[in-house]
This record gives structure tokens, sequence and C-alpha cells, in this order.
């Protein structure tokens, strides 16, 4: 089960993923928490049992503190606390098994040192770090240019089915970004004859 909430007012995605072999969930950039997230925590019989952040910035954790008071949930972080919660400080390479989830780690320190992906069962969930035909365009163009290139040593070396959820937008694919995107491509297109 994969459960995607936007946000109405700052238009960021936060998910919930129902773990395969328990009741558990986990949140994944909890942006806000409203009452349509929480009855389809509880209709589908459900406890969010970790807290995954891609960047500690307010429209990735804000529902934070509404999840903490209802559930007893594991914040996983690119640092060591945030709203007053301590979390499990996290960083590049790592792998964890939470509720019968696989999850790795990669760090995108070329789009801010506490950036962080998630990879969980060949899924990816990039944050702000890129959406559909989109890398982050808040950097500088060389800050843009470093961040770029570490996508394509990393995210693009993924499988292509590989489907990629972002902060804002629809989700992708590796292989879609990898022949589609402008910012993407491995190799330049070829010039016409």
């Amino acid at each position: 089960m994969i459960y995607v909430y936007t946000n109405r007012e700052s238009g960021t995605n936060s998910y919930l993923l129902g773990s395969p072999s328990s009741d558990a969930a986990i949140m994944i950039d909890p942006g806000s928490f409203d009452g349509a997230v929480l009855r389809c925590i509880e209709d589908n019989g459900r406890h969010v049992s970790h807290i995954l952040v891609t960047r500690p910035r307010a429209f990735h954790i804000d529902g934070i503190r509404t999840i903490k008071r209802i559930y007893d949930a594991q914040i996983i972080a690119p640092c060591r606390s945030l709203l007053s919660y301590d979390c499990t400080l996290i960083g590049d390479n790592q792998s964890l098994e939470l509720d019968g989830f696989e999850v790795k780690t990669i760090a995108m320190p070329d789009h801010t040192r506490d950036s962080v992906v998630y990879v969980v069962d060949g899924m990816l969930f990039a944050g702000e770090v890129m959406s559909a035909g989109l890398v982050d365009v808040s950097a500088s163009p060389y800050g843009r240019a470093l961040l770029i290139e570490t996508i394509r040593k990393t995210i693009l070396t993924l499988p292509p089915d590989t489907v990629i959820f972002s902060s804002f937008g629809p989700p992708s694919t590796v292989g879609v970004e990898r022949a589609l995107s402008p910012d993407c491509l491995l190799a330049p297109p070829a010039a016409p004859p």
C-alpha cells in the first residue's frame, strides 16, 4: 500500500507506505498530518512506526508533532534532532530493515549538506532533489551543475523501472528521466544531420 498526500497549502507530497509483513506504516516527509491521513492509516488497520525525512525543512516535517502525539514513531533523518525529538541520524550508503521494508540511503550533499534520498523496496523517495523532468532549480548554477552530476552518478544508475516519488509533482521513473529530462540525459542529444 502506498498513499500519496498533497498538502494544499505548500503543494508538497508526503507518502505513507504500509508494511508488507505487519500492520506498521512508514511516513516519508510528513509536511502535514490531518484527518484524511489519519483515517487512511486507521481505516487500513495501520500504525506509523517510522518517519523518514529527506531534508529538515518545514514542508517535510510540519506533521511530525501531530504524528508523535498519536504514534510512537521513530524519526530517521540526516540530523540528530527535529522539533525537540531525537532522530536516528543517517548518512550516505546505509541500509536499514524497517518493518519488512529494505531501506537504502543516498546522501545528496550537492543539494544541501543535510539532504538524503531513500530507496525503499525499489522505489526512490527523492524529496526536493528532483521531480518529473526537473532537477531542483533553487541552487546556484554551479551548485545545480554539481547536483546534476551527483544525480547522474547515483540515482540514474538505479534500474530504469525504479519509480521516483518527489516532494513536488507526479511520479516518474529512472528510465523516463534518463531518456527525457534535459538535466538528466547521460549523453547530449545528437545534432541533426
